[in-house]
Order: C-alpha cells, then structure tokens, then sequence
C-alpha cells in the first residue's frame, strides 16, 4: 500500500469511526488532529543493546501517527488495527529503500 490522498482519506476515517480523534489523550483538548502523511515502520527487535546492522533484514510493524494541533502530542497507530494491514512475515531491511 502506497501513501495517497485516497489513503490518508481512509486512515482518517477508520481512526474517527473508531474513536480515535475525539480528544487528545494528553491535554483532553477536542479541537483538532493533524495525521501525518506516511507511515511509519516500528522495528521488531530482540536485542535493544545489539541494533540492527544496516542493510540486514528485520521485521516491522506499519503504523500511522496523528497530532494534537493543540499540545503536540503524537500518538501512533498500528496499521493492523486501523485497516488491518499487518507487518509482513518479510523482512524489512534497514538502511535500505526496500
């Protein structure tokens, strides 16, 4: 899936149907959220004092962020709960634009 308008139109409306962009989860304030447009990858990895070695495969999870227009806060979303697109049982790699 390919960031677009049409994208950014479904993720805002999946993250409103369910709830998501009635109020700032840190300054309670309900006048407004910018969603960022792109995704963001979380890497999964096993060992926080070993990083992982560019251009080796790792796995992520896509998510999406939004921002209080109020507080700045940005919270993420995870992609499978959203529009149900999970990480992939394929590597990303790191450091690389696969």
């Amino acid at each position: 899936m390919k960031w677009s308008p049409e994208v950014y139109k479904e993720v805002w409306n999946a993250l409103s149907a369910k709830g998501n962009l009635n109020a700032c989860k840190s300054c309670y304030a309900s006048n407004g959220f910018d969603l960022i447009p792109g995704f963001f990858m979380q890497m999964i990895i096993q060992d926080p004092t070993s990083p992982p070695v560019p251009g080796e495969p790792v796995q992520a999870i896509p998510t999406v962020v939004t921002v209080c227009v109020n507080c700045g806060q940005l919270t993420q979303y995870a992609m499978g709960q959203v529009l149900g697109v999970h990480f992939s049982e394929e590597a990303v790699r790191v450091g690389t634009t696969q």
